[in-house]
């Protein structure tokens, strides 16, 4: 039944496999490179050698082989890190300063400082504000006062549209460039 071993009939055709050869080559190199390893090893050792020598000495070896550690991958890794934490610190900071500027504003809302100062006239005594509920004050006006500067943005946007389209139709009513008529006015394209 092992078509390995039965005979092929001379005028039939058989599909060899060009790379089985190569495998078991290759199987065989390697088997032999075992061999060759193990009797080095037992030169080196000399020849009184017991097995379990030689089984130390081979697990040594495959002891040595193992690559070393990426201790400097680690090193840039945590060099990135500590950067990067200093960063953050440097960044914290910075808002802390500049929320701390926000609520000296003469903008910031100070009817909680009204409403904190009858508090205590009355007599109830008010819990300051945490740290946290100040920071958050802070970017809420910070926040309002971005809206606010947004919504005049747009505004003046569509204040100068109008003046552009007014003054495109004095330069096309009176057969002169935009730019001259401007000129005349005192405008420039800046404004």
């Amino acid at each position: 039944m092992d078509s390995a071993r039965e005979p092929v009939p001379p005028g039939t055709r058989t599909h060899h496999n060009p790379h089985r050869r190569d495998i078991i080559a290759s199987s065989d190199i390697s088997a032999e490179a075992e061999d060759s390893e193990q009797s080095q090893d037992n030169a080196h050792t000399g020849h009184n050698a017991t097995p379990t020598t030689t089984a130390s000495v081979s697990s040594e070896t495959s002891q040595n082989c193992m690559p070393p550690p990426p201790i400097p991958r680690q090193a840039k890794l945590q060099t990135k890190i500590s950067t990067l934490q200093s960063t953050i610190a440097a960044m914290e900071t910075q808002l802390a300063l500049k929320l701390q500027k926000i609520t000296q504003l003469k903008s910031f809302p100070s009817q909680e400082r009204g409403e904190r100062e009858r508090k205590q006239e009355i007599g109830t005594a008010s819990p300051s504000p945490t740290p946290a509920q100040a920071q958050t004050q802070a970017q809420d006006h910070a926040q309002s006062i971005m809206t606010q500067h947004i919504v005049l943005l747009k505004r003046y946007n569509e204040i100068k549209d109008i003046a552009s389209w007014m003054l495109s139709l004095i330069a096309e009513k009176e057969g002169k460039r935009l730019a001259e008529v401007m000129a005349e006015r005192g405008l420039s394209e800046r404004d």
